[in-house]
């Protein structure tokens, strides 16, 4: 709601801004938008349209019109002449764009006259009748450039009259009504709207404006000092690195081979606890759990798990100082990398593509099935209206029978 009140109050300042510029005979903006407001009612157009359209008609083709007045005057006329003829927004802003432009030129040529055409032909024709020629003609005339800006003009000016008796025929319509409403709706925000836009131009507005554009950039410059202060670090780090991620990966398999360490001599000491107990139980519990614990110690000692992991870390850590230290390895181990990836990116579409296949079949399955479940459809829908037609030609016939009965016709016409 806000987004939409502060943009609604630049295009106002705008309009009274383009205003200032063509304000004649010694008048205000205030006065010369209350003419256009008025117009505008009788008009049952957009007021904030036409006044952009007042303003730019003054402003591009002054020279076509005497005064203020006179340009209003055009512009309710073209506006009714859009409400008859039943034109879009999208329509009237193209065909007002145009003429405006045909009458800063002083002529309506080709595109122009298009416009014109599409949203409103009886512009055209107001145009042709004018010139008492066939509608048929102006085209012609429009290429040899005799539709000038008086042309124009004069044509509107002259049929005033019946346009506005056939504008006053019409009904209202409730985009009409909706127009109107958001017309007196404007014209009472008119005061809000212009605080709006000075609280806009207000010199503590702007410098608050401009502290945090300044807040921004020191932003800015201390992200930049933090990314230059990382890639320095990288720098300096880049000799050692080898190193450390060798410790790091080393440090970190080391946990993970320890951790199912723990759980594999977790579950050993498990066993060896239930056959000491067995054996406590048999023999003597301190002596039984002497020779447990001697005899789980040295298992532990001569487990062949401890030295794999010892060779495990080795290995990640000769493997890690040959990536970092030897190109030649490193090239190897990527070649080998992509070529496994590749191959599983190979399969994966070989996957798909039959996957896709095999949907496809189910879809014609599907399709082949439906279309013949439609077919037995149309079947019975069909034996359904024979039969229909059959027993209401039956009745009919009973019908007919009936009404030839003179007692029942007797009966009948005295019921009705």
């Amino acid at each position: 709601a806000i987004k939409s009140l502060v943009n609604l109050s630049d295009t106002v300042t705008n309009n009274k801004a383009r205003l200032s510029l063509v304000v004649d005979d010694g008048g205000s903006v205030e006065e010369l938008e209350n003419k256009i407001f008025a117009s505008a009612d009788r008009a049952r157009a957009d007021y904030l349209n036409m006044t952009s359209s007042v303003s730019k008609l003054s402003l591009n083709a002054g020279s076509a019109f005497k005064s203020n007045d006179e340009t209003i005057a055009f512009a309710e006329l073209l506006n009714k002449q859009f409400a008859i003829s039943g034109a879009q927004q999208q329509e009237i802003s193209s065909a007002t764009l145009q003429l405006t432009q045909a009458l800063g030129s002083g002529v309506l040529r080709g595109e122009e006259l298009n416009a014109v055409f599409e949203a409103s032909p009886n512009i055209i024709q107001t145009i042709a009748d004018y010139l008492e020629v066939d509608i048929g003609k102006i085209r012609n005339m429009a290429s040899e450039g005799l539709i000038t800006a008086n042309v124009i003009k004069n044509a509107m000016f002259n049929s005033a009259d019946q346009i506005n008796e056939r504008f006053n025929k019409m009904p209202m319509t409730w985009s009409q009504i909706w127009t109107k409403a958001k017309n007196y709706a404007v014209k009472a925000l008119d005061p809000v709207l212009v605080k709006i836009n000075e609280l806009a131009n207000n010199q503590q507005v702007q410098e608050m404006f401009n502290m945090f554009i300044d807040g921004a950039s020191l932003a800015a410059q201390a992200i930049l000092g933090l990314i230059e202060g990382i890639s320095w670090l990288i720098s300096v780090l880049e000799p050692v690195a080898p190193i450390i991620l060798t410790i790091v990966g080393a440090y970190v398999a080391f946990n993970i081979i320890s951790g199912i360490v723990s759980g594999v001599l977790g579950i050993m000491s498990l066993v060896q606890g239930v056959q000491a107990a067995a054996s406590m139980m048999q023999a003597g519990a301190t002596l039984s759990a002497t020779a447990a614990q001697w005899g789980l110690n040295t298992a532990l000692y001569a487990c062949p798990i401890v030295w794999i992991i010892a060779l495990i870390i080795g290995l990640i850590a000769a493997l890690a100082y040959l990536w970092f230290m030897n190109d030649e390895f490193a090239d190897k181990v990527l070649y080998l990398w992509d070529s496994l990836r590749i191959g599983i990116m190979i399969a994966g579409l070989g996957i798909q593509f039959i996957w896709g296949k095999l949907q496809l079949a189910m879809l014609y399955l599907k399709l082949g099935m439906q279309t013949i479940a439609l077919g037995i459809l149309y079947i019975w829908v069909g034996l359904q209206t024979g039969i229909e037609t059959i027993v209401l030609g039956i009745l009919s016939i009973f019908q007919g029978l009936y009404n030839r009965n003179p007692m029942d016709c007797k009966w009948n016409n005295i019921f009705t």
